[in-house]
């Protein structure tokens, strides 16, 4: 291997395009994000095989621009989920960042697999709640009993 001179720049060969009609290069699984139902300002994604380079900023502006409205929370259902690779983990991570900078929040549950090792791995598992069914991620959204009686007080 030799060294890189500092004033010239490596040379990278320009990708080979795809010949019209030939089939696509399978990657290994991939990760989809379907709309399952929203309801009193929260939505719940269901996560599946699917998402792809080519949909995944579409599926990001339909997100944003409900987060623009003012959604403020989501929960990510990872029951159909066996599977989950980096480009489903940076989905993921943009799809908290986002909600974040709106003061919303993700919940995360149903994750089974090999899932929960990978949100591990990642340190995921401290960025996102972790739940065990949709409903207790519901639960999640709510204020805290204390939480509710010191607004009150105010």
């Amino acid at each position: 291997m030799r060294a890189l001179s500092p004033l010239r720049a490596p040379r990278i060969r320009p990708r080979r395009r795809r010949a019209a009609g030939s089939p696509r290069r399978y990657h290994g699984p991939i990760v989809e994000f379907y709309f399952d139902e929203i309801d009193s300002g929260l939505l719940v994604l269901v996560a599946d095989g699917g998402l792809n380079i080519d949909t995944a900023e579409q599926f990001m502006q339909s997100i944003e621009k409900l987060v623009d409205a003012g959604l403020k929370k989501i929960i990510v259902d990872c029951s159909r989920l066996t599977y989950v690779s980096s480009y489903g983990l940076s989905i993921l991570i943009r799809l908290h960042n986002r909600m974040k900078k709106h003061d919303g929040d993700v919940k995360v549950c149903c994750v089974g697999g090999i899932v929960p090792q990978v949100l591990q791995l990642t340190r995921l598992d401290k960025l996102f709640d972790i739940h065990g069914d949709v409903n207790r991620a519901r639960l999640a959204f709510r204020p805290r009993r204390d939480e509710s009686a010191d607004h009150q007080t105010e």
